[in-house]
C-alpha cells in the first residue's frame, strides 16, 4: 500500500485526465478536429504488477507486519467457513495443491504452472527472513513457514484485488468524464478488453504463464452507446474480433490487401451483437 495522496501521480489516473481533457476541447471546439469522429485508446497498466496501489483500495484484512503477536490470519480459516473471517483465497483441494501433484510429473501442465516461479518466490521471502515469526507456540517450523507462506500469498492476492478497484475507479472516472458531454457519449462505442487473465495460487500457479482458462480468458464488453442493449453472448470470440467489428459498427471499410483479399485475421461481431443466441462454431486460439 502507498499512501492514498500519491493517487492522482499515478500513470492511469493521469491517463483518464487526459482523455478529460480531450473530450473538454473536443466537445466545445477548441480542439481542431475539422469536424470528424475520434477514435480513442485509453491503455491502462493495472492491475499489472507493481502492487504499488493506494491504502484505501486494500482489504482492512491485510496483514503490515508478520511479527505481530499473535499473528491476525488475514485469510479465511478454516477455507469454507461462513461467515467469511478473513480473506477468501481462490478454491483449493482438501489437499493444498494436490491439483498440481494429479498432473504429470515433469509434463507441459506442471511446467505451465512453476514457469513464473512466483509460488517460490513467495516462499523464499518466508524462508530468507533474518528471524522467523512466531505463529504460534507448539507448532514445528515447517507448520510455522507454511502458515506464513499462506499469508504471504494472501497479500499478494489481496494487492492485486485492491489493483483492480484502483483500475475499476479509473474506468468510472474516464465514463463519467465523457457523459459530462451527452452529445458525445450518447454517439460513442465502447469497448473494454484486457490482454489477459491472472491466476491467484490455482495449481500452485500465480500470473499469467499458462494456457488455462484463468489466464487466458479476459474481459470484452462492447457498448454501443447510441442503442445500448444489455444481452450476453457466450460463442467464443477473440481480440482480433474488435477491429473488423468497430470498422462494421462505424460503417468503415475494412481494409484489404491490394489483391482485395481480406487484412484483418478477426471476425466481425456485429451478427452476435443483433442477436445474442446466434450458434458461431468457431474457436479462439491462444498460444503462449
Amino acid at each position: 500500500p502507498i499512501p492514498d495522496s500519491m493517487e492522482t501521480h499515478m500513470y492511469d489516473h493521469r491517463a483518464v485526465d487526459t482523455a478529460a481533457q480531450f473530450f473538454r476541447a473536443y466537445s466545445d471546439g477548441t480542439l481542431d478536429a475539422c469536424g470528424k469522429p475520434f477514435f480513442m485508446y485509453v491503455g491502462f497498466r493495472k492491475p499489472h504488477e507493481p502492487f504499488f496501489i493506494p491504502e484505501k483500495y486494500f482489504n482492512p484484512e491485510y496483514c503490515y507486519d508478520l511479527y505481530q503477536d499473535p499473528l491476525d490470519l488475514p485469510f479465511n480459516e478454516p477455507e469454507n467457513v461462513y461467515p467469511f473471517n478473513g480473506f477468501v483465497m481462490p478454491p483449493q483441494p482438501d489437499t493444498i495443491y494436490e491439483d498440481f501433484f494429479h498432473l504429470p510429473e515433469g509434463g507441459l501442465g506442471q511446467y505451465m504452472a512453476a514457469f513464473d516461479s512466483v509460488y517460490f518466490d513467495i516462499l523464499e521471502e518466508i524462508e530468507d527472513m533474518d528471524t522467523l515469526p512466531n505463529v504460534a507456540d507448539g507448532l514445528t517450523e515447517e507448520q510455522q513457514i507454511e502458515i506464513l507462506h499462506r499469508v504471504h500469498s494472501a497479500n499478494v492476492a489481496m494487492a492485486y484485488v485492491a489493483a483492480v478497484r484502483y483500475l475499476d475507479a479509473q474506468i468510472g472516472r474516464l465514463l463519467d468524464s465523457l457523459a459530462a458531454y451527452p452529445e458525445l457519449m450518447n454517439n460513442t462505442i465502447l469497448v473494454l478488453a484486457s490482454d489477459h487473465g491472472f491466476s491467484l495460487g490455482e495449481k500452485r500457479h500465480w500470473e499469467k504463464g499458462a494456457l488455462w482458462e484463468t489466464d487466458q480468458r479476459v474481459p470484452l464488453i462492447i457498448s454501443d452507446m447510441r442503442a445500448p442493449l444489455e444481452q450476453q453472448v457466450s460463442a467464443p470470440v477473440s481480440l482480433l474480433d474488435i477491429f473488423p467489428t468497430l470498422c462494421t459498427m462505424a460503417d468503415i471499410p475494412m481494409p484489404e490487401f491490394t489483391d482485395g483479399t481480406p487484412y484483418l485475421d478477426g471476425q466481425d461481431l456485429s451478427p452476435l451483437l443483433a442477436e445474442p443466441s446466434r450458434n458461431m462454431e468457431r474457436p479462439a486460439l491462444s498460444a503462449y
